[in-house]
């Protein structure tokens, strides 16, 4: 009746969502101990070449199932089914779950290789405006002066502030003339507490 017939479909699904399943997880395993080799080949290379491993190994794999099935005078799916379409049918479902695991995992790749450039670029950006040396000099000199004169110090702080201040704002928007001299004069105010007579400055400029 109906019911026994629906019963019978229900129980050949769960039996070939089952060894698609299997079949599935032997060709990922598979695919582990041979992702060094994968590798080494172009994307489109190694893509297909794991796709075809899949088919082979899920061939093989329903073959073989099916020809237990054989012995024991049963069919897997039925009478109906017979061994090229149990094969083929069942190579075709594991290439499928195969080709969307490894569409998930090359996105997944490069998300995050993609992340990680950025990451690092914005590290080399931020690094090349900090300009490390320059930071720990003037860290080490203000250091110096916080028991010598801390009024100086102070001073030479908020003057540190001011250019790391413009600098990681740079290109953020437009600057005047008076802003990039008083960013300049900031500069060679810490300087000069660091190289002293050393450092000798004139300026030439005509103010507006």
């Amino acid at each position: 009746d109906a019911g026994a017939a629906r019963s019978i479909t229900l129980s050949r699904f769960v039996s070939a969502s089952g060894l698609a399943l299997w079949l599935a997880l032997a060709v990922s395993v598979l695919l582990c101990v041979l992702r060094p080799t994968l590798s080494r080949l172009p994307p489109r290379l190694g893509g297909l070449a794991a796709l075809l491993i899949a088919a082979v190994v899920a061939m093989l794999g329903a073959g073989i199932v099916h020809g237990l099935y054989a012995v024991l005078g049963q069919a897997p799916l039925g009478p109906l089914v017979g061994f090229w379409r149990f094969t083929l049918g069942s190579a075709a479902t594991v290439v499928l779950i195969t080709a969307l695991a490894l569409r998930y995992f090359y996105v997944s790749d490069r998300w995050e290789a993609q992340v990680q450039a950025n990451a690092r670029a914005e590290a080399d950006a931020l690094q090349a405006r900090i300009r490390p040396h320059f930071l720990f000099n003037s860290m080490n000199l203000i250091a110096s002066l916080l028991r010598r004169d801390p009024v100086v110090a102070e001073q030479a702080v908020l003057d540190l502030s001011d250019l790391f201040r413009a600098a990681l704002g740079a290109g953020e928007g437009v600057s005047t003339l008076r802003a990039e001299c008083e960013l300049a004069e900031r500069y060679l105010a810490i300087e000069s507490l660091r190289l002293g007579e050393r450092l000798q400055v004139r300026w030439h400029r005509q103010e507006p």
